[in-house]
């Protein structure tokens, strides 16, 4: 149906919920607030897209993937939340794609599959974090890179103005630098 708030629920007929499917709630443009299931695994590709009345989203520990597309189109979405044990290894192409009202997003500590493309057109988006334990991403004045800081990853499309890339950078990732605000970019670093 069209409801506002939604609450998965932890098991059907006796079995654990532990993915929400491709497409389950795309275009579900009422829905404000999803309490999803204490076990679920995988958040499947555009499970959420289009939710654009989303407001915030409370990923579970248990969650290992969160599928392409997954909250694309969530223009009000600006809270996205993992708890200190989070399982998340994997965020596919455009998760957050148009997630306009996201200003910040902390990297969980066993991320360690994600590129710039996930973050395409979120731009309010001003800074990154890590939490302490990942050894796959780093963060340096809000900006993504991998561990040895010789990729940069995603830079936040909200930040404005210059940019002065950071010594031995070897490569720029896919979409690193999409739809971003900067008027400048020194490469010389």
């Amino acid at each position: 149906g069209h409801r506002r708030y939604i609450t998965v629920p932890d098991k059907i007929d006796g079995k654990i919920v532990s993915s929400i499917g491709t497409a389950a709630f795309a275009g579900q443009t009422r829905l404000r607030e999803v309490i999803l299931p204490k076990q679920l695994k995988y958040i499947k590709g555009s499970a959420f897209a289009g939710c654009n009345n989303l407001l915030h989203i409370d990923i579970p520990d248990t969650v290992v993937s969160i599928g392409g597309e997954a909250f694309s189109d969530n223009v009000r979405l600006s809270y996205i939340a993992f708890g200190d044990n989070s399982q998340l290894m994997s965020v596919g192409r455009e998760a957050f794609k148009n997630c306009f009202k996201l200003q910040r997003f902390e990297l969980p500590a066993g991320l360690t599959k994600l590129d710039g493309s996930a973050f395409l057109g979120a731009s309010n988006l001003i800074a990154f974090s890590v939490r302490a334990g990942n050894t796959a991403f780093s963060v340096q004045e809000g900006v993504l890179f991998d561990s040895s800081k010789t990729t940069l990853v995603c830079y936040p499309a909200g930040l404005r103005g210059e940019y002065t890339m950071p010594e031995g950078i070897r490569e720029i990732g896919t979409c690193a630098f999409a739809m971003s605000r900067i008027t400048t970019i020194d490469l010389t670093g």
